[in-house]
């Protein structure tokens, strides 16, 4: 809720189909962050021992729940771009899909692996939010600043840069999201560590 409405006081200066649009491109990766970050906490998972003695791994179990909320939440975020890219006709539906997949991406794997190095999730989603914070109210000043902070930008507008620069942008997202993704499940290769043995 408190995300709705900073989003809401951020944006709602801009027009009706801007607003909306960027709705969809800002709540959604935020939303699949916070559930990321509560897919397998090793200290909040009630039978972590039970599920460490079962044949299946708790890394085949991280990455079938990783695969159910990304399934279900990016369904409905393909609906909401699907109908804004029907009626509105703003922009190309790629263009429209790459604003929140990629952000997406890059916020599960903070999310992710910041809960499994702290075993916790409430800090995997303190991380997300923090980072998903400063990045929709800071990320343009910095790139002001600092022009080669553009592959980090994940707010970064199409209409700012072309459309090389934007697609190399959401490349390298994706690149790293992906990448603290497998750094998280390397992490559940543990078991020591996941029973907070070592």
């Amino acid at each position: 809720m408190i995300s709705i409405f900073f989003v809401g006081f951020h944006l709602g200066r801009e027009t009706d189909l801007t607003y909306t649009r960027r709705m969809l491109e800002v709540l959604f990766p935020l939303i699949f962050g916070l559930h990321v970050a509560s897919i397998l906490a090793p200290e909040s998972e009630p039978s972590l021992e039970l599920l460490l003695s079962c044949p299946e791994s708790a890394n085949v179990v991280f990455v079938k729940r990783l695969f159910v909320v990304g399934v279900s939440q990016g369904a409905v975020a393909l609906m909401g771009t699907m109908a804004f890219s029907t009626f509105a006709r703003a922009e190309s539906f790629p263009i429209a899909l790459l604003r929140w997949f990629s952000c997406s991406i890059l916020l599960g794997g903070i999310a992710a692996l910041t809960t499994q190095i702290t075993r916790q999730a409430p800090f995997g989603a303190l991380v997300v939010t923090f980072f998903w914070c400063s990045s929709l109210y800071g990320a343009d000043s910095i790139l002001r600043r600092f022009p080669a902070f553009w592959p980090l930008h994940i707010y970064l507008q199409p209409d700012k840069v072309t459309l090389l620069i934007y697609l190399l942008n959401r490349l390298s997202l994706i690149l790293i999201g992906s990448i603290l993704i497998l750094l998280a499940r390397v992490l559940l290769h543990k078991e020591e560590r996941a029973m907070g043995l070592g």
